[in-house]
């Protein structure tokens, strides 16, 4: 069974990540939900131990696909998934 607790924890942790470490969109002051509806999916990898590669299509696709973006950064990506990876996994 999940700690709930725990849980908060780790998904505060991942949105913290996503809001200010790769923020795609790069506006400053964003709403704090801006990107919550990616954390369910990089949570997943996390608890998974996702390859760089899995973290890197998805980043990809989310920046290219969804928010049409018109390029990506494959070394900045890399440096995000850096940072993910010292989020530890909910046991």
């Amino acid at each position: 069974m999940i700690d709930k607790k725990a849980a908060r924890i780790f998904m505060g942790r991942v949105r913290d990540v996503v809001n200010r470490e790769w923020n795609p969109i790069g506006v400053p002051d964003l709403p704090e939900d801006e990107y919550d509806a990616y954390i369910g999916a990089i949570a997943s990898m996390i608890q998974n131990r996702s390859s760089d590669e899995v973290f890197l299509k998805y980043m990809k696709m989310v920046e290219l696909e969804e928010m049409g973006l018109n390029q990506f950064n494959r070394d900045n990506a890399l440096k995000v998934i850096a940072k993910f990876r010292t989020i530890e996994p909910v046991q």
